[in-house]
């Protein structure tokens, strides 16, 4: 019989105006878009969502095994999409969780794509409760960069001063343990995602994994008795 393994992970992008900042070249949100490419590309098996959030979550992909749907809806996604503003990883993650109880899924990971947390912090706790694991990759650099307007210039505050979006590594490497997982800063090369793909549990690689009902041939090699035969030659 052939197995298949039943990991379920929920991806979640953000799409709140500091990932148009341009501290990580072409913008953060390019950078992440491309990450996410990467991460599905190793991602083989199991189930995979994919959710947006900025002031709101929307799901983009319910839970499926086809992650090239997933990349499919990547290059349409930009920050200007979303109808509420504001930046609250903490909703993605209730709408994350909610998908996993949906699924049926009793130990989901949830991989938060964010340059900072807003809202209840007590949502990443309630994630372990919940029998899952939260892991963080946090997209942008610590002395951060403004955020571009659509129409030119910068965004500013009441005060007219110009904000500086800039990665809370701290504080998104404290929820992650608040998660149960663990937090990386956004890479060049694949060992970030290679980190957080990791399971975080230290479950072996055959735990997890499900008979289907499909069968494949398995060969039995009884070529090297030849040599018998030949050894007299």
């Amino acid at each position: 019989p052939v197995f298949q393994k039943q990991s379920a992970m929920v991806l979640l992008l953000d799409l709140s105006r500091s990932m148009d900042a341009a501290d990580l070249k072409p913008s953060r949100l390019v950078r992440a878009k491309h990450k996410m490419v990467d991460l599905l590309r190793k991602r083989r098996e199991g189930q995979t969502a994919f959710l947006v959030f900025a002031g709101e979550a929307f799901v983009v992909t319910p839970l499926t095994q086809d992650t090239a749907t997933i990349m499919a809806q990547l290059a349409s996604l930009d920050t200007a999409l979303m109808p509420v503003q504001g930046s609250r990883p903490d909703r993605g993650v209730a709408k994350a969780i909610e998908l996993l109880r949906q699924g049926g899924i009793a130990h989901g990971h949830i991989l938060l794509m964010t340059d900072e947390w807003g809202g209840e912090e007590q949502m990443a706790s309630r994630v372990v409760k919940e029998g899952h694991v939260l892991t963080i990759l946090g997209i942008g650099t610590p002395e951060g960069a403004p955020i571009p307007l659509v129409d030119g210039g910068f965004l500013d505050d009441a005060n007219g001063a110009i904000i500086m979006a800039k990665l809370d590594e701290k504080q998104l490497q404290r929820l992650a343990v608040q998660g149960g997982g663990s937090y990386q800063t956004i890479r060049n090369d694949d060992q970030d995602i290679e980190t957080l793909l990791a399971t975080p549990t230290g479950e072996s690689l055959t735990s997890g994994m499900e008979q289907t009902e499909l069968l494949a041939e398995s060969w039995r090699e009884e070529g090297p008795w030849l040599v018998l035969v030949l050894l007299p030659l």
